[in-house]
């Protein structure tokens, strides 16, 4: 009866570890309860089974969770969330029997590209709502960069960006270039994360002090890509004037990191 608790536990726990990193991306609930589920799980086989039982535990849950993401994002399921810009046949661009007017429906998803029915017939069609596609955009660039996967979150960030400048939603168009910004910094690419930075700096007027915080924190946060974090500390804490939007664990880590303070100081 223990063991099967145990295995239930676990079980429970790596199913909403993959839910979290594969399905709800930055929700956080999904990892939240799997850690609780794999936590009570290995508590129990410590306490009850014993510490042999417990660490066997340890280390087949921690083997099972990357198998699982190997095979997630190796295998199909993984494929099935991305985005297609094309389709593979070419009839399917034949519109010479479609007529103005005619009416047909959905028979995949368009993201952006898919498929649709008229007159019993198949065609491709694309999604033209880019408010939607951009927020599936920034899903997808969230998965792919906390998965490691830079360089397709780079695309996705990019093609997010894109989609809110087409439709002129420029405040969001500035949030996809951070996101841009901190992919770039991931993949170690100075300049194009120098690029996207000055896009953010040629348009300061029209940002948010939420999105200065960001770019500030951004910056001194890579070190490496700027200069001069002594001066953009200082600017930092004298232009953001709501103390609730400055991200004080990346401040404090970085006088920490440059000043040799402590938090106790």
């Amino acid at each position: 009866m223990d063991i099967i608790l145990v295995i239930t536990f676990v079980v429970l726990g790596i199913a909403f570890f993959i839910l979290e990193i594969f399905f709800l991306p930055g929700v956080s609930i999904g990892g939240i309860v799997g850690t609780l589920f794999t936590g009570a799980g290995i508590w129990y086989a410590f306490a009850k089974i014993g510490a042999t039982a417990g660490w066997i535990v340890v280390a087949v849950s921690i083997v099972v969770l990357l198998l699982a993401i190997v095979y997630f994002i190796k295998g199909k399921p993984l494929d099935k969330m991305a985005l297609d810009k094309e389709l593979e046949s070419d009839n399917l661009y034949d519109m010479s029997k479609v007529a103005v007017g005619d009416r047909g429906v959905t028979i995949s998803r368009l993201a952006p590209m898919g498929k649709v029915l008229v007159k019993g017939e198949e065609y491709a069609d694309e999604c033209e709502d880019k408010a939607c596609l951009a927020r599936l955009y920034k899903a997808k660039m969230v998965l792919n960069r906390d998965i490691f996967n830079y360089v397709q979150a780079i695309v996705d960030a990019k093609n997010a960006a894109e989609c809110y400048l087409s439709i002129g939603d420029m405040h969001k168009y500035y949030n996809a270039i951070n996101d841009l910004a901190v992919n770039y910094n991931l993949e170690d690419n100075e300049e194009k994360f120098r690029e996207c930075m000055n896009i953010l700096k040629e348009n300061w007027d029209s940002l948010t002090e939420k999105q200065k915080s960001r770019y500030y924190a951004i910056c001194i946060g890579t070190p490496n890509a700027v200069e001069n974090v002594e001066d953009l500390l200082k600017d930092y804490l004298s232009e953001i004037t709501d103390s609730t939007l400055i991200i004080w664990n990346t401040v404090a880590d970085t006088y920490i990191e440059f000043f040799n303070c402590s938090y106790e100081n």
